[in-house]
């Protein structure tokens, strides 16, 4: 038996072209509401809506069935691109919130990168409790006794640091070579800074002598992201004990 291909073929009527139209209209006045453009007040005294409703009438129930699966099908495609259905006022609105969204979004993330992800610095931050113990005893006792030691009418970071590097020296003679005066200035954050910095246990540590709390004397625990020590200047711990001498 000789295998048969039967192609059939339908003719659109008008009747299926009015029910899809009439879909189509349907479709964008529930965008129109959606994305207001229009309110539902207006849907009472709108010529469109009462015409609709006419048509609708005189439905059959197969017809009205074909009616709401294009309404679905249609609005599906015309939701899709609401800014179409906006009135000026809500499109204007609607751009406003996407971007103090992404506004938002994008300062969580820099927020996050620059508070949770600690950059990479020149060791860990891990000290012997000898070391440490050191460090925060200095610190103390440089507080304690600090004065305008350089006689310019201040007490600040000068003073405090080098006052930590005599009394390092005088503490722990044998790790004199370990302690010494860096300055950091940085345009960017504004900072102009003396600190210590104390080479132990095959570590680098940035010591603030100025800290309040003399246990979190680190310099990143003081400062924050203010301090980056990609702006230290080295060497000059000659320079600036002479100047106390002086």
């Amino acid at each position: 038996m000789n295998d048969e291909i039967r192609f059939v073929t339908r003719e659109e009527t008008f009747n299926d072209l009015a029910v899809r139209e009439l879909a189509k209209g349907k479709a964008a006045c529930i965008c129109r509401l959606q994305f207001k453009r229009c309110e539902e007040k207006e849907c009472r005294n709108c010529p469109a809506a009462l015409k609709f409703n006419n048509c609708v009438n005189q439905m059959s129930d197969y017809d009205r069935l074909r009616l709401d699966s294009y309404i679905a099908e249609f609005y599906t495609q015309y939701s899709s691109t609401p800014d179409q259905w906006m009135s000026y006022k809500g499109y204007i609105t609607y751009y406003l919130k996407f971007t103090l969204m992404m506004f938002v979004v994008v300062s969580f993330l820099f927020a996050f990168l620059v508070f949770c992800i600690k950059a990479p610095c020149d060791s860990p931050r891990t000290l012997s409790p000898t070391i440490r113990d050191n460090i925060i005893t200095t610190v103390m006792e440089a507080q304690k006794s600090v004065y305008d030691h350089n006689k310019d009418g201040l007490v600040n970071c000068i003073d405090y640091t080098c006052l930590f590097k005599e009394t390092w020296d005088k503490r722990f003679p044998e790790m004199q070579t370990n302690c010494v005066i860096v300055r950091n200035v940085n345009p960017l954050s504004g900072m102009n800074h003396l600190f210590i910095r104390i080479y132990a246990d095959g570590l680098v540590n940035d010591v603030e002598p100025w800290a309040s709390a003399p246990w979190r004397f680190e310099m990143e625990s003081n400062w924050g992201n203010k301090y980056n020590p990609d702006f230290n200047f080295y060497g000059e711990t000659r320079r600036w004990l002479s100047d106390m001498a002086g």
